[in-house]
């Protein structure tokens, strides 16, 4: 599977109520942690042949979607020879063992905050080694990205959602952001 893999994947979902329409599902990652909903939205015939060898479990949707390309920057390579999967801060803690089960190798990414810290610690009190748990070193992970590329991004998708009055930077609350800072290396999972 790609290192990528959850950038621009939909599911085309039938309606159970009439077999000539269909939705297309753009947040399949909602339906649990890891990989399992993106092979279930695949039909039970792909997660045969879709092992993840190395998975870092990441707190949400946002670093599956960011992370990748980000740390592809930051160390200067065309490929990750791991995936960041979705789903840790939804998960119930009694299944926080069974997501070693995500891949041949899990590590756990948990955000720089409070609410990370307490993900750590529960982690942890289920028997995660410390080792394999990596603390984001900033608040989120929208904390790592340039301010000025953040507003100009967010900018475009609102006036691309087509409001009545276009929106500039200037029109952005204030919000500061930590710069280019990855805390930890991602070896843990190597």
């Amino acid at each position: 599977m790609p290192p990528d893999l959850g950038t621009n994947i939909r599911a085309v979902v039938p309606d159970p109520e009439n077999e000539q329409w269909s939705s297309i599902e753009a947040s399949f990652w909602t339906k649990g942690p890891g990989f399992s909903p993106l092979m279930l939205a695949m039909g039970a015939s792909a997660a045969a042949f879709s092992v993840a060898r190395r998975v870092v479990l990441a707190e949400g949707a946002t670093e599956m979607l960011i992370l990748p390309s980000l740390i592809k920057r930051a160390i200067e390579v065309e490929d990750l020879d791991y995936q960041v999967a979705p789903g840790l801060s939804e998960t119930p803690i009694s299944m926080y063992r069974d997501l070693d089960l995500e891949a041949a190798r899990v590590a756990f990414l948990v955000d720089g905050d409070d609410g990370g810290e307490r993900l750590r610690r529960k982690l942890i009190s289920q028997g995660i080694p410390e080792e394999r748990i990596v603390t984001l070193g900033a608040p989120t992970l929208e904390n790592l990205l340039d301010p000025d590329l953040y507003k100009k991004v967010i900018v475009d998708l609102i006036n691309e959602a087509g409001g009545s009055v276009p929106v500039t930077e200037k029109d952005l609350p204030v919000f500061q952001m930590m710069g280019h800072h990855f805390g930890q290396t991602l070896s843990v999972i190597g």
